[in-house]
C-alpha cells in the first residue's frame, strides 16, 4: 500500500541536523461525491473493492421495501467518483433485524459474498457481482438453516454484519444467536458453489441481538464478541465480552475461553456494547454506554491472549477535553468504528449532539487512552455499518473504509440523512479520510 511507505518515511529535521519523527495532521477532505438513494430508512452500508481497482460495490438494507440494495462505484482516471444506478438484490421481509448482511469480496470467485434471509427466514450465502455500472445477484447457495422461529431457530445479529472471513483457513463464518449463545456456521466458496460445514456453538454469551464480533487470526485464531446481559432481579443491564478459539480448517470446533465477563466500570447499567481490534498493537477496544446520568460512552483496552484478555487499562470516556472525566453532554454514543491502517489507530464515529456526529481518533499509551482527537464533523451520518464491528476486511471491520490504490488515498463511504426530523432524503457520500499519524 503506497500510503504506508509515503507516510512512514515522513520525518522532520531536529536540532543538530538530525532526523526525528513528525506528526502528520488528519486528512478530512470535502465530500467527493454523493447519491440520493431513497426517502426511506436505509442501514447497514458496506463498501468493498473488487478485482478491478477502479470499481467498488456498495450494499445496504432498505427497511421500507425490505430489500438489500446496492450499486457500483466507479473511480475515473482523474479521481472523480460516480455512483451507478441502485438495484434491488435480495428480499428480506421477515428478518429485518438482519439489516447488515455483510459484504466481503472473494477474489477467487470474482464476486462479493453477503448473507440473504429469504422467504420466511431461509438463511443462505449469496454472490453479488457487477457488469459495467450495474450490480446484480449472481448465485445463492442452498438454505443453510431456517431462522423463522425466533424461539427455537438461530437468529441473525441485529447490531452488526452477519458474516466474517477467516483468511487463515479461507473459510467464511455466518454468525447467529440461539438460546443466548453465539453460533457459527462455516462455509467455503468455490466458483459459483458453496459448501457448508457444521453449525456449532461458541459458548459466548449473546443476548438481545447483540454480538458485535471481531476475528483475531494468526497465532490466536479467536472470535471476540461484545454483548448485553440483563438481570430481572436488579433491573440492571451490563456489558459482557466473550472469547472462543477456533481449531482451524474449514469445519473446525470452538473452545470457549470466556463466555461472558463483565466489562466497563461496575459492570451494571451499561448498554450499546461494541468491540474493535487494533492489529498493530494487538489490542481489543471494548466500548459501551452507561444507561443513566449523562449516559457517557466508555472505552476500555485490553490485550488478547491465548486464553482471554489481559492487562486491561483504566476506564476512559470519549471526551475530547479530558478522556478521564465524564462528558457533560448526554450525547455520546457509538456509531461504528474501524482500524485505520495508515494512521495505525482506532477511529470511531461518535454521536455527539442531536443530529450531529464526529469522527474521533483514540490515541493510546499502552492500554490507556492518552488523547481523543477530532478528525471531522459528519453531520447527521448514519452508523458506520450499523454497528460496524465486523464486516469485510481482514480484521472484520465495517467495509465502508476502502483504499483507492490508483490515487493513493483512503476513502470513507457513509450514508447520511438530510432531513432528520422526518428521516427522508438519504444520501451516500464519500470523503478522503486518514487519522493523525504520529
Amino acid at each position: 500500500m503506497p500510503l504506508l511507505s509515503t507516510f512512514g518515511a515522513a520525518s522532520v529535521k531536529g536540532f543538530g541536523g538530525g532526523l526525528g519523527p513528525t506528526v502528520i495532521d488528519p486528512v478530512f477532505g470535502s465530500v467527493l461525491a454523493d447519491k440520493t438513494i431513497s426517502n426511506q430508512t436505509n442501514s447497514g452500508l458496506n463498501v468493498v473493492a473488487t478485482n478491478d481497482n477502479t470499481k467498488f460495490l456498495a450494499t445496504w438494507y432498505n427497511s421500507s421495501t425490505y430489500y438489500y440494495r446496492g450499486c457500483v462505484i466507479t473511480i475515473a482516471a482523474n479521481g472523480d467518483i460516480s455512483f451507478g444506478s441502485v438495484s434491488n438484490l435480495t428480499y428480506n421481509r421477515y428478518k429485518s433485524d438482519a439489516r447488515n448482511a455483510g459484504l466481503i469480496w472473494d477474489s477467487a470467485s470474482g464476486a462479493a459474498i453477503m448473507m440473504s434471509y429469504t422467504n420466511y427466514g431461509d438463511v443462505k450465502p449469496t454472490r453479488v457481482t457487477y457488469s459495467g455500472t450495474s450490480i446484480s445477484v449472481a448465485t445463492s447457495g442452498s438454505t443453510m438453516y431456517d431462522s423463522s422461529n425466533n424461539n427455537s431457530h438461530p437468529q441473525p445479529i441485529s447490531s452488526a454484519p452477519n458474516i466474517i472471513y477467516n483468511s487463515d483457513d479461507n473459510v467464511y463464518f455466518n454468525l447467529a444467536i440461539l438460546y443466548n449463545q453465539l453460533r457459527v456456521m462455516p462455509f467455503t466458496v468455490s466458483g459459483s458453489n458453496f459448501s457448508y460445514g457444521t453449525q456449532r456453538g461458541t459458548s459466548i454469551t449473546a443476548k438481545y441481538g447483540n454480538a458485535e464480533t471481531v476475528w483475531v487470526g494468526g497465532s490466536l485464531d479467536k472470535l471476540i464478541s461484545a454483548s448485553t446481559g440483563y438481570s430481572s432481579g436488579s433491573g440492571q443491564y451490563w456489558n459482557t465480552y466473550g472469547i472462543s478459539g477456533y481449531s482451524g480448517g474449514t469445519d473446525g470446533t470452538w473452545t470457549n475461553h470466556t463466555a461472558g465477563s463483565n466489562y466497563n466500570g461496575t459492570g451494571t447499567s451499561n448498554t450499546r456494547p461494541a468491540v474493535l481490534y487494533h492489529p498493530e498493537n494487538n489490542q481489543v477496544f471494548l466500548i459501551s454506554r452507561h444507561s443513566s446520568g449523562t449516559r457517557p460512552m466508555n472505552v476500555q483496552i485490553g490485550t488478547p491472549t491465548s486464553t482471554g484478555i489481559s492487562s486491561f487499562g483504566s476506564l476512559f470516556y470519549m471526551n475530547e477535553s479530558d478522556p478521564t472525566s465524564t462528558p457533560s453532554s448526554q450525547y455520546s454514543a457509538y456509531y461504528g468504528g474501524y482500524y485505520d491502517p495508515i494512521a495505525k489507530a482506532i477511529i470511531i464515529l461518535v454521536y455527539t449532539s442531536q443530529y450531529g456526529t464526529k469522527l474521533m481518533q483514540i490515541v493510546t499509551s499502552g492500554n490507556d487512552v492518552s488523547e481523543i482527537i477530532e478528525i471531522g464533523s459528519m453531520g447527521n451520518a448514519s452508523p458506520l455499518g450499523e454497528g460496524g464491528s465486523q464486516g469485510a476486511n481482514g480484521y472484520g471491520y465495517s467495509a465502508s473504509l476502502v483504499y483507492d490504490s490508483v490515487h493513493d488515498r483512503q476513502l470513507l463511504f457513509y450514508s447520511k440523512v438530510y432531513d432528520p426530523t422526518t428521516f427522508v432524503n438519504y444520501k451516500l457520500e464519500v470523503r478522503s479520510v486518514t487519522g493523525r499519524i504520529g
